[in-house]
This record gives C-alpha cells, sequence and structure tokens, in this order.
C-alpha cells in the first residue's frame, strides 16, 4: 500500500502549471508580491539585523540576496533571514483550516533557492504553488485546533513539508528521492508557542527553521540519504499521531491536484495575529458610536484557540506580546481607528490610553465558535456602557478572507 508521503511525491513529480485555471495563477502570484512587501518593510527590523548580527563573516559570505539589504550571504542563510523578515510584522498570508502561514516559509525558500541555482521563473512560480499546497493541506490534516491547543506551531510544523517541496521540484529530485525529502523534513518538524510566556522572539524564527529543514532535506535526498516513507501516519513517531489528537489523514488527499487549497488562503490587514482580526474589525466598526470615555466595560466573544494565543495578557510588555493580545488590540482599534504596524511597534505598545482600555476587555469563550472553527474563526465585540445600555458587533470572515 502507498504511503500519504509516496501519494504527495508523485503528485509534486508530475506537477506541472500547464492548464491551469488563470485564477489560481493570479493568486499565487498576489502571494508572491504580497510576501516580498511583507519581508522588504520588515528589513531593517531587530530581529532579522539580530539574526544576521549572529553570524560572523567568514560563516556567512556567498552571493544570495537579503531581500532589502546590502548582504549577500549564504544560501540557507538567506532563505532563513529572508523568512524571518516576512514572518516579524505579523503580516503574512495566512491559510485559517490549515492554521499556516505558508509564504513565509515558501517563497524565501523559493525566491533564495532558484537564484542559487538559477531557476527559470516558470520552475520558481511551479515550486511556491506545489510548496503552499502540500504544507496547507498537511495543516488540514494534522487538526489545527488539537494540534495548536498542545502547544505546536502549525506554520512551523507544517512548513518542513513545504519548503521540502519546493526545493524538491527545483532540485530535480525524482519520486523516490521526494518521499525520503518529506520523510526527513517531518522528521525536523518543530516550533512551539512558549514564546506567548514571555513575548520572545522565538516565533519569528520558526518559519526560518522550517525553510531551512525543508531545504536541507531535498539536498540530502539527492544524494541517497532516506528519510522514513511514513513519516505522517507511522503509529510510532508519526507527526499526527505524536502531536495531534484529532488528525484525519484523508484530508491531506482529498481533491489534490483539482481543489487547490491556495484559493483560500488569506491576505493579512492587520498586524498582529490573525485569530484577533475578526474582533478587531468588529471594534473598527463600533469606533465612533461612542465616546470612550463612555464605556464601562468591553466584552469580546472569540474561539478557544484565540482565548489560549491571544488573551494571556492585557497589559503586553513588547511588540510581540501587543501582537498576541487580544484585549490591547481592541482597545488600540477602537482609540485609534487602526490596527497597522505603528500601533504594535515598540514604541507604541506602552501607551497608558490603551492600556486603561484594555484593563477593561474580559475574553468570552463561545462554544458556537468552537464549533465553527477552523472553517470560520468568528468574535463578537459587545461594549457595556456606563448608562447601562450595549453596543455590539459581530465578524464572522474578517478582510483579507477569499
Amino acid at each position: 500500500m502507498e504511503t500519504i508521503t509516496q501519494k504527495l511525491a508523485d503528485f509534486i513529480s508530475s506537477f506541472h502549471l500547464n492548464n491551469l485555471e488563470n485564477e489560481i495563477l493570479k493568486k499565487i502570484k498576489i502571494h508572491i508580491l504580497d510576501t516580498l512587501a511583507v519581508a522588504l518593510k520588515a528589513a531593517d527590523t531587530f530581529p532579522v539585523k539580530a539574526f544576521l548580527k549572529a553570524f560572523p563573516l567568514n560563516l556567512k559570505k556567498g552571493n544570495i540576496k537579503v531581500w532589502g539589504r546590502d548582504e549577500k550571504i549564504t544560501l540557507f542563510l538567506s532563505i532563513m533571514a529572508n523568512a524571518v523578515a516576512a514572518h516579524t510584522l505579523e503580516l503574512d498570508d495566512v491559510h485559517r483550516e490549515g492554521k499556516v502561514h505558508p509564504g513565509a516559509v515558501i517563497v524565501p525558500t523559493a525566491l533564495s533557492l532558484g537564484e542559487y541555482l538559477h531557476s527559470s521563473g516558470k520552475e520558481v512560480l511551479k515550486a511556491i504553488l506545489a510548496g503552499y499546497e502540500v504544507m496547507i493541506r498537511i495543516g488540514i490534516g494534522i487538526g489545527a485546533a488539537s494540534h495548536r491547543l498542545k502547544g505546536w506551531h502549525a506554520t512551523a510544523t507544517c512548513g518542513t513539508f513545504g519548503s521540502a517541496t519546493t526545493a524538491s521540484i527545483l532540485l530535480s529530485l525524482n519520486s523516490t528521492e521526494i518521499v525520503n525529502a518529506l520523510g526527513l523534513a517531518g522528521t525536523q518538524s518543530s516550533g512551539l508557542w512558549a514564546f506567548t510566556a514571555d513575548g520572545s522572539l522565538s516565533k519569528k524564527f520558526h518559519p526560518a527553521r522550517a525553510a531551512e529543514s525543508g531545504v536541507l532535506s531535498a539536498f540530502l535526498a539527492k544524494k541517497g540519504f532516506s528519510g522514513p516513507s511514513m513519516i505522517i501516519e507511522a503509529d510510532d513517531g508519526g507527526l499526527f499521531r505524536a502531536t495531534s489528537d484529532d488528525y484525519n489523514f484523508e484530508r491531506i488527499l482529498d481533491g489534490l491536484g483539482d481543489n487547490f487549497k491556495l484559493l483560500k488562503t488569506e491576505i493579512k490587514p492587520y498586524a498582529c495575529c490573525r485569530s484577533m482580526h475578526p474582533a478587531i474589525e468588529a471594534a473598527l466598526k463600533l469606533k465612533g458610536k461612542i465616546k470612550i470615555d463612555l464605556i464601562d466595560s468591553i466584552e469580546v466573544r472569540i474561539f478557544s484557540v484565540a482565548f489560549k494565543q491571544c488573551g494571556f495578557t492585557n497589559h503586553p510588555k513588547n511588540s510581540v506580546e501587543a501582537q498576541f493580545s487580544l484585549p490591547y488590540a481592541v482597545a488600540v482599534a477602537l482609540i485609534d481607528g487602526e490596527a497597522l504596524i505603528e500601533q504594535f511597534s515598540e514604541r507604541r505598545v506602552n501607551r497608558s490610553d490603551v492600556h486603561n482600555l484594555a484593563e477593561r476587555v474580559k475574553l468570552v469563550i463561545d462554544n458556537s465558535y468552537d464549533n465553527d472553527y477552523p472553517e470560520k474563526w468568528r468574535s463578537k465585540v459587545i461594549l457595556h456602557l456606563l448608562d447601562g445600555n450595549k453596543l455590539s458587533h459581530e465578524i464572522e470572515h474578517a478582510k483579507g478572507s477569499p
């Protein structure tokens, strides 16, 4: 019986752009441009500069571009630096059901490796599209809610498969070699949400590590290094059984090659965790309907995953915590009428007016929202006023959803 990785490898090795609908090609080009734009904006941020400074010149000198900077460095470090940049501002694209950010992993992999190999634009485009598809499908199959609630970051754990897919195409691996590349990539799956405990920068590093692991796996596989062929479904140590209680193998392969999951990948308008976007949008709809000083308290109804990863603090101490603080995001949206890069910058997160309002935000898990997750990421903001009246707005799909 064919393993899941074998079926994925057959899809990858035979994948081509011929006869694809124009909608798919147009969509993937938009996501490439979106990833580049977000990464270029972050090129001079602290995480990118710290990453580049971590390596002495003799270890990093090379010929591959770092987006938005003058440096040219080695292949693997350029992939990683560009991935850090793509993820730093929390503006990179996201697939709701798979709960992954494919652009931050796949686009740096393809463009840096493509530059190194002198690949054609068509080959790079093919590699990106296939990488998106495999990464998203692994995320859908693994069970987004269960995987996340166990502390795993799907962009990192599933991203290795996407990067290995992209690299395998650019390196012209055959089906057997791709099985090995996917197995090697999967055994390197990692990335944990522990950063929410202290606002550390580790999440910015996750796509970089996933991208590097996938490319390394493809290079190894090309030289005959074998990987586990049942990395996904193995009883002992298979990724799905090890990291989720709600996995479904069939979801990986259902409609593969016909139903492109890319089409439901979303562009983020607000510079923070996507789980917060419905509440932000609801708050923006309410801004202007009432003066801030007339608000007694704010109730935000959300799904469990949003509560878990964005409800840990009302008073963020740094940019990372602000990007994952629903109370802060709702408060800043009501006050500023925006939730852009500036609102989540280090120099803005300690504003007393925002913190005073955030103190009045209470998060409530709504079981009906959990029932709809991850197909729908819903939220409702209810303003409880000093005079006893209420104002509310509910969002089912935030801006950026297909």
